[in-house]
């Protein structure tokens, strides 16, 4: 049987349309490699924003505690404090960046409180202590004028939330439960912790059992149980560390290395019955108490130490 000739012509579209193939993958290669320099451009702008991004949050927490020197490091050591809980929590690294962020800012709104209170040598009366609780509210309110990129929307009810209980019965929004941010349940633990562990002019540290008893007694009112349990599951050398941030006299390595061997739970279990305490269980008790009777006597600790 006789081939059939081809049509006068197709040859040269069959290879008309291979060129334009290889033109288009060609063009392809090309778009291809302008999008990941672009994509590569942008991540550094994005890395950028993000650096002046944090040093702006940076600055807004050193101007203050410049207008509340009684209560400076707080911000510090309360998103050291939050960092430690939610690694504990396996909080993925983005979120965890989200609530430090959160946290190095949570007490911006009082710089919408009248110095004379910030910094009053003594007791505030009913109307002061009304006022400084309108920091919360103040926080929220600057910082839902900053436009945060979309990972970072929720920082303002983030910082705002750490006065809120899980009982409904805190401030300023009375908000109780999961209404609450993750972050600022979180920050609720660090928050107290902190205040009721530092010193005052007018007041020493709190006695460290009291403390943890207080922690424990408030879980599942003022606290989520679960940050809780997370938080008396913080290895006791990190503790010590946050305690000590401002001090210019370090902890020894051999008590970090002993600290490290015992939870924050295990030296609650420890003080409460101390009485009857082996000499390594007693030597460990000693050498915490020895640090947290101590005074701080500097407080420039960066946040990330």
């Amino acid at each position: 049987m006789q081939r059939k000739k081809p049509r006068p012509g197709i040859e040269k579209k069959v290879q008309d349309l291979e060129n334009e193939i290889k033109r288009l993958k060609k063009q392809n290669q090309a778009t291809r490699a302008n999008l990941k320099t672009a994509q590569a451009k942008l991540q550094k702008s994005s890395d950028r924003l993000r650096k002046t991004m944090g040093g702006i949050i940076q600055a807004m927490s050193l101007t203050i505690e410049k207008r509340d020197p009684y209560t400076a490091g707080h911000q510090r050591r309360v998103t050291k404090l939050c960092r430690a809980i939610a690694t504990t929590m396996g909080f993925s690294w983005e979120r965890i960046q989200g609530f430090r962020m959160a946290a190095v800012i949570h007490d911006l709104g009082k710089i919408q409180v009248p110095a004379a209170i910030l910094s009053k040598p003594g007791r505030l009366t009913d109307e002061e202590y009304e006022i400084i609780q309108s920091h919360a509210r103040h926080t929220l309110n600057i910082l839902n004028k900053i436009r945060f990129d979309r990972e970072k929307r929720e920082i303002p009810m983030m910082a705002a939330t750490h006065h809120e209980r899980i009982d409904g019965k805190g401030y300023p929004l009375e908000l109780s439960g999961d209404e609450i941010p993750e972050a600022g349940r979180i920050m609720a633990v660090g928050d107290v912790f902190d205040a009721i562990t530092s010193r005052r002019h007018y007041r020493d540290r709190m006695d460290f059992l009291k403390v943890l008893n207080i922690m424990d007694g408030d879980s599942g009112d003022h606290f989520q149980p679960e940050f809780v349990d997370a938080f008396k599951r913080l290895p006791l050398a990190r503790i010590v560390s946050i305690l000590e941030s401002g001090n210019l006299d370090p902890v020894s390595a051999e008590d970090m290395e002993l600290f490290g061997q015992y939870t924050l739970q295990a030296l609650h279990d420890l003080l409460k019955n101390r009485e009857n305490l082996a000499e390594e269980d007693a030597h460990l008790v000693e050498r915490f108490e020895h640090y947290y009777a101590r005074g701080i006597t500097d407080d420039h600790a960066g946040i990330d130490d």
